[in-house]
């Protein structure tokens, strides 16, 4: 892994074996996502391709390209899927943001 040097099978192991090691790839993984999101909300004029491209890569489980399906079963189903973020215009994806944002953090997570 860059800046470490070490691979991933290492780092994985000492997170399992050492748990203020996990705490703190927790909170580099939280300030990554946060400064990426930051730059998407600052975001302007243009594309904001890369940004939206580096969101889905480095934090997939708030920006996949899967959509989220509801599924409600009672006397008939309803199926919901969400937008592809590339899909989703400016003033939705601050929306998001802003939603995520209020979410309560991980104990060791970036403020």
């Amino acid at each position: 892994m860059p800046g470490i040097d070490r691979d991933r099978d290492t780092v994985f192991a000492w997170a399992a074996k050492y748990p203020e090691f996990l705490g703190a790839l927790k909170s580099g993984k939280a300030k990554r996502q946060l400064f990426w999101e930051r730059r998407l909300a600052a975001f302007r004029e243009g594309s904001p391709t890369t940004i939206i491209f580096a969101l889905k890569n480095c934090c997939r489980e708030d920006w996949n390209d899967r959509p989220d399906v509801a599924v409600t079963l009672h006397n008939s189903v309803q199926v919901g899927t969400a937008k592809a973020p590339e899909e989703r215009s400016l003033p939705e994806l601050r929306a998001e943001l802003a939603r995520l944002r209020a979410l309560p953090l991980e104990e060791g997570g970036a403020a």
